[in-house]
């Protein structure tokens, strides 16, 4: 059979073709859900965080809609300024400041104080600070109690978010700091995180984490929309 020269040369541009096509490197495929690490996006959400809380929290049904509470042993605080989004709530909290805020939040106190609150105002979302000083005592146990905080929020359908404070030597020198104890037990109850070392950007990160948990978690219309960066207080 005799091959006149243009189809010699279709047949070796669909044999570069395919060879090229071949040798190509595969496309990663897309991520089904935003992955943002605290040390770029300034706080933690992933595919792992919304299978978890999709089918606990989004489908708990107790909660009142787009409300939110900030409470822990780093409130209140000076330098985190709480701004709430168009079509949100901020859930005060009234007689239990006391008991949620301040030196007495510690989270073995939060496990026996955050029921009842919680119980009665049904936040929808929760934010968690730790401790802001540095040279506290840590100690081994102490992850179980800030896991176990996380837990007790989701059975009350309550989504909780984690500060994640500084990295401060720890007191002991053979202990982890708070920021790596915080850290390990968010990923241990599968919550988002935020990072406190810039506190003037809390506002700005809670509403981005906010919008995405809106549209991946809870399935929902977004209405949380991001706030303008502030300026000075701890700019990183």
């Amino acid at each position: 059979m005799k091959w006149s020269s243009a189809g010699v040369l279709l047949s070796l541009i669909l044999a570069s073709s395919a060879f090229a096509a071949a040798q190509a490197p595969k496309a990663e495929p897309k991520a089904e859900f935003p992955q943002k690490v605290l040390e770029e996006a300034g706080f933690t959400f992933n595919g792992d965080i919304v299978k978890a809380l999709q089918g606990t929290v989004a489908k708990a049904g107790k909660a009142n809609k787009n409300t939110f509470a900030v409470l822990g042993i780093g409130m209140p605080n000076k330098d985190i300024s709480v701004k709430v989004p168009t079509g949100w709530t901020y859930v005060g909290l009234k007689e239990f400041a006391k008991e949620l805020t301040g030196s007495a939040a510690t989270p073995r106190n939060l496990l026996a104080a955050l029921p009842e609150f919680l119980a009665k105002e049904k936040p929808e979302i929760v934010v968690i600070i730790p401790d802001q000083a540095a040279g506290r005592k840590t100690s081994d146990a102490e992850i179980f109690d800030w896991e176990d905080t996380a837990r007790l929020c989701v059975r009350f359908g309550a989504l909780p978010v984690f500060g994640i404070s500084p990295s401060f030597p720890a007191a002991d020198k053979e202990a982890k700091d708070l920021r790596t104890i915080v850290s390990e037990a968010a990923i241990a109850a599968q919550c988002p995180t935020i990072d406190l070392k810039a506190p003037s950007q809390f506002s700005k990160r809670l509403v981005e984490l906010m919008a995405l948990l809106e549209e991946h978690v809870y399935k929902r219309a977004v209405t949380a929309k991001p706030v303008q960066a502030a300026t000075g207080g701890g700019e990183e």
